[in-house]
C-alpha cells in the first residue's frame, strides 16, 4: 500500500491509500466527518483478492485539501470523483458510505461510463425524512462546543447508536474522526472539525430548529 495525492483543481488534492492489483479497480469513499481509514479493513480484504483499491479522503476531510472558497457542494465532490477515476485510468466500482455513497449516486448518474458498479452503505436513493432529521440533530448538537475528550465523544456516539456496544479501545475513533485533527484538547473539537462537517453541522442547527422545512434537508444533502 502507498499513500498518494491526487491532483484535482487549482492546486488542490485528495489524499488516498492505493493498493495495486489486476482485478476490477474499487474506489472507496467514506462518510461525512470520517476519513479513508474507515475503509482500512475492507480495502485490505479487497486487495488480498487481487483488486486494485483506492481509498480517498473526500475534500475537506483527513489529509485532503480544504477548498479555498468553501465549496463542498455535491457538484464539487462529483468533480473530484472524476479526477480520481481519470487518475486510475479505467472505470471503477464505487463503494461509498453516507456522504461517499451520495457522491457516488450523483457521480455515476452524471458519467455512468466511468463506473462498473455502485455500492451504497448507510444511504439510499430516497432516505427517510425522519432518519435524515435524526442525523442532522446529532450533527448540530455539538456544532460549536465540540467534545472535551475522546471518552465524551464515544459516550455521545454510544447514545446515538444504542444497538452497538460502546468501544473500550478508542484508538480507532481517534484515527477516524474529527478528533484526529485535535491540536489542543482543552479547546474542544469544534474548532478542528473537517470544514464541510463544520459547515454542515452549523447549517443543520438552523434547519432542525424549524427555520426551514424537511424538504430543504434533502436539497442540502444533494437530493432533489
Amino acid at each position: 500500500m502507498e499513500t498518494i495525492q491526487i491532483s484535482t483543481v487549482a492546486g488542490q488534492h485528495l489524499a488516498a491509500d492505493h493498493w495495486p492489483g489486476d482485478q476490477t479497480p474499487v474506489l472507496l469513499a467514506h462518510g461525512g466527518g470520517q476519513t479513508r481509514h474507515s475503509w482500512g479493513g475492507t480495502a485490505e480484504k479487497l486487495a488480498s483478492n487481487g483488486h486494485r483499491v483506492v481509498s480517498i479522503d473526500l475534500r475537506g476531510h483527513g489529509d485532503s485539501s480544504w477548498d479555498a472558497e468553501g465549496d463542498y457542494s455535491m457538484a464539487a465532490y462529483c468533480a473530484d470523483a472524476q479526477h480520481v477515476v481519470e487518475w486510475i485510468g479505467e472505470p471503477v466500482a464505487w463503494v461509498g458510505a453516507s456522504l461517499g455513497g451520495m457522491t457516488g449516486l450523483h457521480a455515476v448518474d452524471g458519467n455512468p461510463r466511468s463506473y462498473t458498479s455502485l455500492t451504497l452503505v448507510d444511504i439510499t436513493p430516497r432516505p427517510a425524512k425522519a432518519g435524515v432529521n435524526r442525523i442532522l440533530e446529532f450533527m448540530a448538537a455539538r456544532a460549536h462546543d465540540g467534545f472535551a475528550s475522546l471518552d465524551e465523544a464515544a459516550d455521545a456516539i454510544a447514545k446515538y447508536q444504542p444497538h452497538r456496544p460502546r468501544p473500550t479501545d478508542l484508538a480507532g475513533l481517534a484515527k477516524n474522526s474529527p478528533l484526529a485533527a485535535l491540536k489542543d484538547i482543552a479547546d474542544g473539537v469544534a474548532a478542528h472539525l473537517p470544514e464541510p462537517l463544520r459547515q454542515g453541522a452549523e447549517r443543520a442547527r438552523e434547519l432542525v430548529t424549524g427555520h426551514q422545512k424537511s424538504a430543504t434537508l434533502f436539497e442540502h444533502l444533494g437530493f432533489t
